[in-house]
């Protein structure tokens, strides 16, 4: 079998759109992988929560929500139309505490309980609805 020049040309096109296919799958794998894709396979820094606060007091009304954290870093949101939405850091329990206001200026926190934030590869939110 003897190769013409013309053989080789076809061989070697064939071959570059090979290579070229291929670096233009590992690019787009490359940015679903890394730019926050739910098919990313890393487990998120943060965690955006949201969720109603509801407060039980007669004539009361959650003003604030706070997340402690294990290590002792405080997070508050406001409550605003009895909804919050706060940025956790993953990997984390908190303890929670409901900031509220009453009538003739009556206020007051409680303890509305612990949550712990620990979600997995292609999960950025939770939703949690608290009461006390």
């Amino acid at each position: 079998m003897t190769i013409t020049p013309a053989d080789h040309r076809s061989h070697t096109v064939r071959n570059v759109g090979i290579i070229v296919a291929v670096v233009v799958v590992l690019v787009v794998a490359f940015l679903l992988l890394t730019q926050g894709s739910s098919l990313s396979p890393f487990r998120p820094s943060t965690v955006s929560v949201t969720g109603n606060v509801n407060t039980v007091g007669i004539g009361t009304h959650p003003v604030s929500i706070s997340f402690t954290s294990d290590n002792g870093q405080v997070f508050t949101a406001a409550v605003v139309n009895g909804v919050y939405s706060v940025n956790l850091p993953n990997d984390h329990t908190y303890s929670v505490q409901i900031e509220w206001s009453g009538l003739l200026g009556a206020s007051g926190t409680c303890n509305a309980g612990s949550l712990t934030v620990s979600v997995g590869p292609g999960t950025s939110s939770l939703t949690n609805n608290w009461s006390c």
